[in-house]
């Protein structure tokens, strides 16, 4: 009746087999995401279990976010090179955020056209 029950009936190997499974998933559609979002995004709505990888760019925005942070405060970084590592982070926050707004417009695109 407990968490500990759930993976009672099963081996570590099942386990471990489930887990490969899921991170053989979530790289294949990161990947897909990242070279055909159309495609991707229609197999992952279609699917239902990755829905959650529609927001991949918004969670790589997060992690660059929080190293950056913990970046600056660990490197001195010149004053000179200040400028191109604010127009790297800049283009990369553009782009990244494109990237968002176009996997959530197709999201949403073939959520509606599944409900059809």
């Amino acid at each position: 009746m407990g968490r500990a029950r759930v993976f009672e009936d099963l081996s570590l190997s099942q386990i471990l087999a489930f887990l490969a499974w899921v991170v053989y998933h979530v790289l294949r559609l990161g990947l897909g995401l990242v070279v055909h979002p159309y495609r991707t995004t229609r197999e992952i709505m279609r699917g239902r279990w990755f829905v959650p990888l529609v927001f991949l760019p918004t969670g790589l925005l997060v992690w660059i976010f929080v190293t950056g942070r913990i970046v600056a405060w660990v490197v001195e970084v010149p004053f000179s090179l200040r400028d191109v590592l604010g127009l790297f982070y800049a283009t990369a926050l553009l782009s990244i955020g494109l990237w968002q707004g176009l996997l959530v417009y197709l999201a949403v695109r073939f959520w509606i056209g599944l409900k059809r």
